[in-house]
């Protein structure tokens, strides 16, 4: 706390407070927060330098997700905010839960007294859709059709996706509900990436697409590095075509680095 630090740097004794707050961090499991902003308060200290250089072999560093970039050190969030963001985003975008209708669609027919009659297919919303997989190279190559019906489904194994259709097509509907589904899986699992979504319709000034996703990822934006190298977090980034036309190029290939 402040006065703790305000001691540190007015009084003598400084040995037995920096044992305790130590012994308080490894306490706490904030080792690695501790070391984070001690680098970066003074990244000149030969003694920290040498700690930073060997982070992969401190279980307590490398667990936290420590990683410098740029002459910057950064760790993941204490689990509690990650939480608090979480229960954010899913309040947020709960609604499309029961609203969202996923690839296989169906239709219900309501009576006029608001009872469910039936569930059937309608011809004019296919209940199936299929993905194409290769498999094998040259003579040996072949195409599967592995049917699919939810984009939940059908987007897994993959790095990375574009998700294209014409406007109004549910683009950004999508989007809202993966971000109901993956906040809820990463609320219930720590292992699971964590979603930022990044309405590109905003990104309209100078600064870096990293720059700019941090400012959408709440509280948890200072540690966004260590959550993108760690594969801790899942960026969904919605409207490209919404960026203002000056310098679009440009602010492309900031996104595509």
């Amino acid at each position: 706390n402040t006065t703790l630090f305000r001691s540190i740097t007015t009084t003598s004794g400084l040995d037995a407070i920096a044992q305790d707050l130590l012994v308080y961090c490894e306490a706490g499991g904030s080792v690695a927060a501790l070391v984070c902003a001690a680098y970066n308060r003074n990244p000149s200290n030969p003694l920290l330098s040498r700690i930073v250089a060997q982070a992969s072999a401190w279980p307590e560093l490398s667990s936290a997700g420590f990683v410098l970039v740029d002459g910057t050190a950064y760790v993941f969030a204490p689990r509690h905010v990650e939480l608090t963001y979480l229960s954010a985003l899913i309040e947020d975008y709960e609604f499309w839960a029961e609203k969202y209708t996923p690839l296989a669609g169906i239709a219900e027919v309501t009576a006029a007294d608001g009872s469910n009659l039936d569930v059937v297919p309608m011809a004019f919303m296919p209940t199936s859709f299929e993905k194409l997989e290769e498999h094998g190279f040259g003579m040996q190559r072949e195409v599967q059709r592995v049917p699919v019906a939810d984009l939940r489904v059908a987007g897994t194994g993959y790095r990375r996706l574009v998700l294209l259709g014409e406007p109004g097509s549910g683009k950004t509907t999508t989007l809202w509900r993966l971000t109901y589904y993956l906040a809820q899986r990463a609320l219930e699992d720590p292992a699971e990436p964590l979603p930022v979504l990044g309405p590109l319709g905003g990104y309209t000034g100078d600064e870096s697409a990293l720059a700019y996703v941090q400012g959408q990822f709440g509280d948890l934006g200072q540690h966004l590095p260590a959550y993108l190298q760690g594969g801790r977090v899942l960026l969904l980034l919605d409207a490209l075509n919404e960026m203002p036309r000056r310098d679009h190029e440009e602010r492309v290939g900031r996104i595509q680095q």
